[in-house]
């Protein structure tokens, strides 16, 4: 992945969640972080490390070779991938909007479905617990330049 592409996906996260977290455990993706060996404090892109500042936020990589930290955001990336290219598979679209709107509808409807053992949804655990404990974005998104 591209670092302009890498740092974008997170603004858009942002922009998704409504606010920035103050802390990101980031996947030791090459486009973020340069070098993370135990023992040793991670080097990070200077670009990648910037653009999160930018939101107050600290990037703190996953453990290397440890995959324990992210099983969690992993299983949930299968699954939202599963439910949503699964059903978009037959689908043809005219643009990349149409396209992104189904897809938005899709992932509306997968963080809204009920929870099979425990109550509430995806979406509930954000609002009641979550999104109170985001920062609050700045005026301006991060732009990366070249």
């Amino acid at each position: 992945m591209k670092l302009e592409n890498w740092i974008q996906s997170h603004v858009n996260m942002f922009e998704y969640f409504g606010g920035s977290t103050p802390i990101i455990i980031s996947d030791n993706l090459k486009a973020g972080v340069i070098s993370n060996k135990k023992n040793e404090d991670p080097v990070l892109n200077v670009h990648y490390n910037e653009a999160m500042s930018y939101y107050n936020a600290t990037i703190v990589p996953a453990e290397p070779l440890t995959p324990k930290g992210k099983p969690s955001a992993e299983g949930n990336v299968g699954k939202l991938t599963t439910q949503i290219l699964a059903r978009l598979r037959n689908t043809i679209f005219n643009s990349i909007y149409e396209a992104n709107l189904e897809c938005n509808r899709l992932l509306e409807e997968f963080n809204n479905k009920p929870y099979q053992k425990r109550e509430g949804s995806r979406y509930d655990v954000y609002k009641n617990e979550e999104k109170d404990l985001l920062q609050s974005l700045p005026k301006v998104p991060f732009g990366y330049g070249e």
